[in-house]
């Protein structure tokens, strides 16, 4: 119990200079930001090997957590130097609420559904399929991770400088995503082309078994930072509303493969289904899946076997991906 306290300092601490850290963002300015992060976690790592040494336990892991928060949080505010004024301002909390709400929403929606998807798999699955899941997840996820963090840093300020010039905003947006895909879609191809000897190196053979799940998750993350350039862009011309609206719709469908897969009862179709009703959303708010199911029934319709077509076409990518290249 205590040992939770002591983690979730963090939380308390962080806000207190989220603020401050948004004129790095604006500014474009990421070298001072990396700076403090790095000094930090260097001063935390110091102290986390130094309790470890002198036989602390598990609090060699909660107590940096909170020291870097703090020392970080210390050296942004007396960087930026800016101090709220007193008061309280209706107009303006009208005017940024109707925006922020939406943002909000999105995210929520989004954590909750990203860290419940391990509580369903443990539910429905055993153990054992529960840990090779999240070791098939653990390597797709740090470059997707990564790089959608640049991007969601990087392409917010610079898209909202342009964002009265809508040719310009149009130029940039088609060259970022090109950029994007260009440098990161043969990262995670090459992650899926490899899987088996990464996982026999790294991991040994116990985790053979998590191979198949790992190449099916890299096409997933394959995804990640042009979703977030496409949020950006959605944010900076003013329609956070759409973000939320494409989530809610994303995650009814994703509700609707659990039902099919067998690993849902369906209630959160009909929960999702209400909350669709009562917001005035529907799936043709989604342009795109109009044009996915139609793709989806074609390929069926001629294919009776599409699926297992489908899924002998991705590996016999992958392997000739591995066999061109690594070889």
């Amino acid at each position: 119990c205590n040992l939770a306290r002591v983690s979730c300092l963090t939380m308390l601490i962080t806000p207190w200079s989220s603020i401050h850290g948004l004129s790095f963002i604006f500014n474009i300015d990421f070298k001072t930001p990396a700076c403090i992060s790095i000094v930090c976690n260097l001063f935390s790592s110091c102290i986390a090997i130094w309790m470890a040494y002198h036989d602390y336990g598990v609090w060699a892991l909660a107590v940096p957590g909170p020291i870097t928060a703090a020392l970080s949080s210390s050296i942004i505010i007396s960087i930026v130097r800016w101090k709220p004024r007193t008061g309280f301002s209706r107009e303006s909390f009208r005017e940024l609420f109707g925006f922020s709400s939406k943002l909000l929403g999105t995210t929520l929606v989004e954590r909750i559904y990203n860290n419940i998807t391990p509580l369903v798999v443990g539910k429905f699955f055993s153990p054992a399929q529960l840990g090779l899941f999240e070791k098939a997840k653990g390597w797709p996820s740090l470059p997707s991770n990564t790089v959608t963090g640049v991007m969601q840093s990087v392409t917010l300020p610079v898209l909202s400088k342009m964002q009265d010039d809508t040719e310009r905003l149009k130029i940039q947006f088609s060259r970022m995503l090109r950029v994007t895909a260009f440098f990161f879609f043969p990262i995670m191809i090459g992650l899926a082309a490899i899987a088996r000897p990464l996982t026999l190196v790294v991991l040994t053979e116990k985790w053979i078994d998590s191979v198949v799940l790992m190449q099916i998750i890299c096409f997933y993350m394959m995804w990640g930072p042009i979703q977030c350039t496409n949020q950006n862009l959605l944010t900076v011309t003013g329609n956070s509303q759409y973000l939320l609206k494409n989530e809610i719709i994303r995650r009814y469908y994703q509700a609707k493969c659990a039902v099919r897969q067998g690993i849902s009862d369906g209630s959160d179709v009909s929960k999702i289904e209400l909350l669709m009703n009562k917001s005035g959303i529907s799936t043709a708010d989604r342009r795109v899946i109009g044009a996915a199911l139609v793709s989806i029934l074609t390929f069926c319709a001629f294919r009776r076997d599409g699926v297992r077509r489908a899924t002998r076409f991705a590996s016999a990518l992958v392997t000739a991906v591995r066999a061109a290249f690594f070889d």
